[in-house]
């Protein structure tokens, strides 16, 4: 779709495995795709033993993914990881010249929510390769809880993230300031149309009682 809202382009992807799409991104010229190897128990589900999310595991077996659509020709090109991983969601997308810059959160399972790793995926759409470089960091990026002393790495502390101008990345919020929320868990965070706020809900494992924070895009450690 265009910025008037109307359809320019029209994509049929053949997956040869099944998969669980949670988040995809879109670059200057492209739209990048990653298709983790996951198994489907039907019996499970069919018989109610098990929900639909619990219903799915990791195929260890089989790595990922990624599908590149161009998005004027329509042309798609598939790279092969290394790994078998699950990614919930990308930080940010960049792309100049033949190179796509990708920064995400990777989990080693499906469901592994307390082990991420934030990796930088540099795709060369002119040699079709695909370079995958961990960081070092051992933050729980995502889905963690505010109180907890468990978070793996990095007790205490947890990171609001987005990508104003793709260059400042992540954003660390570290629990013993005063506007902290005890047991709440906090939801994916979002800015505004003028990118001038950052906003989050947040639900409180204790009375279930939701909250909306606003912070200032461009001090996000002074609180809501």
């Amino acid at each position: 779709y265009n910025k008037h809202n109307t359809l320019q382009n029209k994509y049929n992807v053949l997956i040869d495995k099944f998969t669980y799409l949670h988040d995809f991104t879109v670059t200057k010229d492209h739209i990048i795709f990653f298709c983790h190897p996951l198994i489907f128990n039907v019996t499970d589900l069919v018989l109610k033993r098990k929900g639909i999310v619990f219903s799915l595991k990791q195929d260890h077996k089989k790595t990922d993914k990624i599908y590149v659509i161009n998005r004027k020709t329509a042309t798609i090109n598939i790279y092969n990881s290394k790994v078998s991983s699950f990614i919930y969601h990308h930080v940010s997308a960049q792309e100049q010249d033949d190179i796509i810059t990708l920064q995400s959160i990777r989990y080693p399972e499906y469901l592994a929510i307390t082990d991420s790793k934030l990796v930088e995926y540099r795709i060369d759409t002119n040699t079709h390769t695909l370079m995958e470089t961990p960081t070092n960091n051992d933050y729980c990026y995502e889905f963690p809880i505010a109180s907890s002393n468990s978070i793996h790495g990095a007790p205490q502390v947890y990171s609001i993230f987005f990508d104003r101008h793709l260059t400042q990345g992540i954003m660390s919020i570290t629990t013993n300031q005063k506007w902290s929320l005890k047991h709440h868990i906090f939801t994916e965070p979002f800015l505004d149309s003028s990118e001038k706020y950052v906003m989050t809900t947040t639900c409180s494992m204790l009375n279930q009682q939701s909250k909306l924070l606003v912070f200032n895009a461009m001090s996000i450690n002074t609180g809501p």
